[in-house]
Protein backbone atom coordinates (compact mmCIF):
# COMPACT_ATOMS: atom_id res chain seq x y z
CA UNK A 1 0.00 0.00 0.00
CA UNK A 2 1.35 3.33 -0.60
CA UNK A 3 1.24 6.73 0.99
CA UNK A 4 -1.52 7.93 -0.74
CA UNK A 5 -3.62 4.88 -0.07
CA UNK A 6 -2.84 4.78 3.30
CA UNK A 7 -3.70 8.13 3.93
CA UNK A 8 -7.42 7.61 2.10
CA UNK A 9 -7.56 4.81 4.90
CA UNK A 10 -6.58 6.77 7.51
CA UNK A 11 -9.52 9.45 6.42
CA UNK A 12 -12.61 6.22 5.78
CA UNK A 13 -11.53 5.65 9.44
CA UNK A 14 -11.28 9.23 10.74
CA UNK A 15 -14.65 10.69 9.37
CA UNK A 16 -16.97 9.02 11.49
CA UNK A 17 -14.75 9.66 14.61
CA UNK A 18 -14.46 13.47 13.39
CA UNK A 19 -18.14 13.86 13.23
CA UNK A 20 -19.30 11.94 16.37
CA UNK A 21 -16.51 14.74 17.80
CA UNK A 22 -18.12 17.65 16.21
CA UNK A 23 -21.33 16.42 17.18
CA UNK A 24 -22.66 15.95 13.62
CA UNK A 25 -23.29 19.36 13.19
CA UNK A 26 -25.19 20.48 9.56
CA UNK A 27 -22.49 21.72 7.82
CA UNK A 28 -19.87 18.69 8.53
CA UNK A 29 -19.93 17.40 4.72
CA UNK A 30 -19.03 20.90 3.50
CA UNK A 31 -16.13 21.49 6.00
CA UNK A 32 -15.13 17.56 5.69
CA UNK A 33 -14.70 18.20 1.77
CA UNK A 34 -13.41 21.29 2.11
CA UNK A 35 -10.69 20.17 4.41
CA UNK A 36 -9.82 17.35 2.69
CA UNK A 37 -9.51 18.35 -1.14
CA UNK A 38 -7.43 20.98 0.36
CA UNK A 39 -5.78 18.48 2.20
CA UNK A 40 -4.80 16.46 -0.92
CA UNK A 41 -4.17 18.99 -3.17
CA UNK A 42 -1.40 20.11 -0.47
CA UNK A 43 -0.18 16.69 -0.14
CA UNK A 44 0.75 16.75 -4.08
CA UNK A 45 3.07 20.27 -3.27
CA UNK A 46 6.25 19.80 -2.89
CA UNK A 47 5.59 21.14 1.05
CA UNK A 48 3.54 17.96 1.21
CA UNK A 49 5.89 15.43 0.94
CA UNK A 50 5.89 14.67 4.66
CA UNK A 51 6.05 11.55 6.55
CA UNK A 52 3.04 9.64 7.17
CA UNK A 53 3.07 10.34 10.79
CA UNK A 54 3.26 14.21 9.85
CA UNK A 55 0.77 14.24 7.02
CA UNK A 56 -1.84 12.92 9.73
CA UNK A 57 -1.23 15.30 12.18
CA UNK A 58 -1.40 18.07 9.55
CA UNK A 59 -4.75 16.79 8.81
CA UNK A 60 -5.82 16.48 12.30
CA UNK A 61 -4.28 20.28 13.10
CA UNK A 62 -6.42 21.82 9.68
CA UNK A 63 -9.83 20.05 11.09
CA UNK A 64 -9.29 21.51 14.55
CA UNK A 65 -9.57 25.04 12.94
CA UNK A 66 -11.87 24.41 10.24
CA UNK A 67 -14.23 22.87 12.78
CA UNK A 68 -12.90 24.93 15.32
CA UNK A 69 -13.25 22.04 17.47
CA UNK A 70 -9.73 21.44 20.18
CA UNK A 71 -11.32 18.25 21.38
CA UNK A 72 -10.85 16.79 17.56
CA UNK A 73 -7.07 16.44 18.71
CA UNK A 74 -7.25 15.27 21.50
CA UNK A 75 -9.66 12.47 21.43
CA UNK A 76 -8.70 8.69 22.15
CA UNK A 77 -10.20 7.15 19.43
CA UNK A 78 -8.92 9.63 16.86
CA UNK A 79 -5.69 9.61 18.06
CA UNK A 80 -5.45 5.90 17.91
CA UNK A 81 -5.99 6.40 13.85
CA UNK A 82 -3.34 9.25 13.93
CA UNK A 83 -0.61 7.15 15.18
CA UNK A 84 -1.05 3.60 14.48
CA UNK A 85 1.42 1.70 12.54
CA UNK A 86 4.38 4.06 14.32
CA UNK A 87 5.92 3.38 17.79
CA UNK A 88 3.01 5.30 19.95
CA UNK A 89 0.43 2.95 18.17
CA UNK A 90 0.89 0.34 20.89
CA UNK A 91 0.55 0.03 24.43
CA UNK A 92 4.55 0.52 25.42
CA UNK A 93 6.69 2.94 23.78
CA UNK A 94 10.75 1.41 23.54
CA UNK A 95 13.71 4.11 23.97
CA UNK A 96 17.36 2.55 23.01
CA UNK A 97 19.96 3.69 25.73
CA UNK A 98 23.12 2.84 26.22
CA UNK A 99 21.75 -0.32 28.59
CA UNK A 100 19.53 -1.60 26.46
CA UNK A 101 16.27 -1.32 25.24
CA UNK A 102 14.05 0.20 27.87
CA UNK A 103 9.90 -0.14 27.38
CA UNK A 104 7.64 2.33 29.19
CA UNK A 105 3.55 1.42 29.46
CA UNK A 106 2.16 4.08 27.54
CA UNK A 107 -0.60 5.78 30.39
CA UNK A 108 -2.10 8.17 27.72
CA UNK A 109 -1.56 10.51 24.63
CA UNK A 110 -2.72 12.97 22.71
CA UNK A 111 -1.28 15.64 19.55
CA UNK A 112 -0.68 19.10 20.97
CA UNK A 113 -1.36 22.22 19.65
CA UNK A 114 2.40 22.59 18.26
CA UNK A 115 1.96 19.34 16.46
CA UNK A 116 3.74 16.74 18.44
CA UNK A 117 2.69 13.29 20.07
CA UNK A 118 2.36 14.30 23.82
CA UNK A 119 2.87 10.95 25.67
CA UNK A 120 2.34 10.50 29.43
CA UNK A 121 4.74 7.03 30.27
CA UNK A 122 5.32 5.37 33.36
CA UNK A 123 8.77 4.88 34.36
CA UNK A 124 10.25 1.73 36.10
CA UNK A 125 9.85 2.81 39.31
CA UNK A 126 6.10 3.41 38.31
CA UNK A 127 6.07 7.48 38.30
CA UNK A 128 4.33 9.01 35.52
CA UNK A 129 6.46 11.56 32.91
CA UNK A 130 5.78 13.15 30.17
CA UNK A 131 7.30 13.39 27.22
CA UNK A 132 6.41 15.33 23.81
CA UNK A 133 7.27 13.20 20.15
CA UNK A 134 7.99 15.45 16.94
CA UNK A 135 8.59 12.89 14.26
Amino acid sequence: MNYLDVLAEVLKRLKPLVKETTKNRSDFENIWTTVTTDFAEWLQSPSGMVSLLDGKIILIRRLVNAFNNDSIRTNKAIIDVVVSGTQMGGEDFKVTKSTGIISYPIIDRYITKRGGIMLTLKDERGKLFKWEYFD
